[in-house]
């Protein structure tokens, strides 16, 4: 079965790759993620992690301070979160006077840095007597479940102890082999579910790669050779995914045609190396699907290359 797959969509894609480029587009949309201050500003990625990180749901947040400036309270038991911002630190020439310190033309004197320092603040669902000013824009996307899909994703989880997979609901998809995380945005927020399973398997075929599996080298430069090698396999393995499951999407295979196109330009100088993504990806899908043992049997020309992902 795995070999007939791989053999079908393997064919597809080189076909469609024969035929020229066609634009790749990121299959979902940030709308879905809004944490943001009393003001209505939406708060930098690395503050929107650490708020997914400390559990805290979407919503506007406030300081201890603004809370009781507009006559609130915070309810009793109620956790905050910590958000980071950037200030300056001057340092200045201790031999130089008050005055001379404060003197613009002394300015040369003076050396600033970037300090990271962080403050505290509360969700407004945590706040009692004050109101939300800003609503969240709700995602209206509801799909159906693919029933061959989910029993896939939910098998191989199911079969590899320590991988954990979740919706984090913010605008990145990626697979973190520190962690042995995958994370993909909420489904919600996709263009459509099929495009949903495509990302996931994307991930999922990266983390066939993890030490205690394939054991695939999978830490490499952003843009390198290897980068875009391991690229390949992830999206290769999600196209026989979600054909694997039945899932007959035009759009969700020529977005994996044309995002394989961009990376298959590292590799165009030498064919060694697509072919090599081609045999690791087959290997990978044939890992995904549970036929174990068959993967391990599949020949793998790794000599010259590794591969990674982060997203």
């Amino acid at each position: 079965m795995a070999n007939e797959v791989y053999s079908i969509v393997s064919e597809k894609i080189a076909n469609a790759l024969e035929n020229g480029v066609c634009p790749w587009h990121k299959p979902w949309s940030a709308k879905g993620c809004q944490y943001v201050n009393r003001r209505g500003q939406a708060y930098s990625f690395l503050n929107t992690l650490l708020l997914m990180a400390q559990g805290k749901p979407e919503g506007e947040f406030l300081t201890f301070k603004q809370v009781q400036a507009e006559g609130g309270s915070i309810r009793k038991g109620a956790e905050s979160a910590i958000i980071t911002f950037y200030t300056k630190l001057v340092i200045k020439d201790k031999s130089l006077t008050a005055t001379e310190q404060a003197d613009a033309d002394n300015e040369d004197k003076v050396k600033t840095i970037p300090y990271l320092k962080y403050y505290r603040v509360f969700h407004i669902s945590d706040c009692e007597g004050i109101e939300p000013k800003h609503a969240i824009e709700e995602t209206k996307n509801e799909f159906e479940p693919i029933a061959e899909a989910e029993k896939l994703l939910a098998d191989y989880l199911a079969a590899n102890e320590g991988l954990t997979f979740a919706e984090d609901g913010g605008d990145s998809a990626y697979y973190s082999p520190t962690t042995d995380a995958i994370h993909v945005p909420m489904r919600s927020t996709f263009e459509s579910i099929e495009e949903f399973y495509s990302t996931t398997f994307h991930e999922c075929g990266h983390s066939t790669g993890h030490e205690s599996r394939l054991n695939r080298p999978i830490k490499n430069q952003f843009g390198s050779v290897k980068y875009s090698e391991e690229e390949l396999v992830a999206e290769i393995v999600a196209a026989c995914a979600v054909f694997h499951c039945g899932i007959d999407s035009d759009k969700a295979f020529n977005n994996s045609v044309a995002y394989l196109q961009g990376w298959a330009k590292k590799l165009r100088e030498n064919p060694k190396w697509f072919a090599i993504a081609s045999a690791r990806a087959e290997k990978a899908y044939k890992y995904l699907i549970g036929e174990r043992e068959s993967a391990s049997n599949t020949e793998d020309n790794t000599k010259s290359t590794k591969g990674k992902k982060a997203a």
